[in-house]
């Protein structure tokens, strides 16, 4: 995929997660969040191995507090669709 493409898709992608119709918006139809992994932009990736946690990230961000820590696994587990993270916390109720 050459860079103009990969551009032109995650332009397409952002605008199609910001339509303001949620019924056009792109995760919210009959597919959920299999539209938003199907997209062009993701054509490389392989959800299989994502969600078993096979796949090394390109970049691992500094992690500044436990807030950063939780707002990226919660936003992970809705994008994506991933299956929960608990925690030992979670495990004590």
């Amino acid at each position: 995929m050459s860079p103009s493409t990969r551009n032109k898709n995650a332009i397409l992608f952002c605008l199609q997660l910001l339509t303001k119709n949620p019924t056009k918006r792109l995760g919210c139809g009959a597919n959920g969040e299999r539209d938003v992994k199907d997209h062009a932009f993701f054509r490389r990736i392989n959800w299989q191995k994502v969600e078993a946690r096979e796949v090394q990230p390109p970049y691992i961000p500094k992690i500044v507090s436990t807030v950063t820590v939780l707002l990226l696994l919660l936003s992970a587990q809705t994008v994506l669709g991933l299956r929960p993270i608990h925690t030992a916390r979670q495990g004590q109720r």
